[in-house]
């Protein structure tokens, strides 16, 4: 499953490893971009916001769906850096 940034969210079964995690890295990217163009805010509980765009970066990133430098340049586009 893939949530956009919209809240749209697509189901998909991917029958192997590697389209499931280029799926994934290119749902980040997509959202990441989604989150420049959008002005930036940190929510609590709303599930929107910075915070939740870096937690979901972090598991990804902690699943081997990201590499380190995928994570880095993705992390730095959501917090401005």
């Amino acid at each position: 499953m893939i949530t956009f940034a919209d809240g749209t969210v697509r189901e998909k079964e991917f029958k192997d490893k590697p389209s499931l995690l280029k799926a994934q890295g290119e749902a980040v990217r997509f959202n990441a971009m989604a989150v420049e163009a959008s002005p930036k805010e940190v929510t609590g509980s709303s599930g929107s916001g910075v915070a939740v765009e870096l937690e979901r970066l972090a598991a990804l990133h902690a699943s081997g769906a990201l590499d380190d430098e995928e994570f880095r340049r993705a992390k730095a586009r959501i917090i401005g850096s």
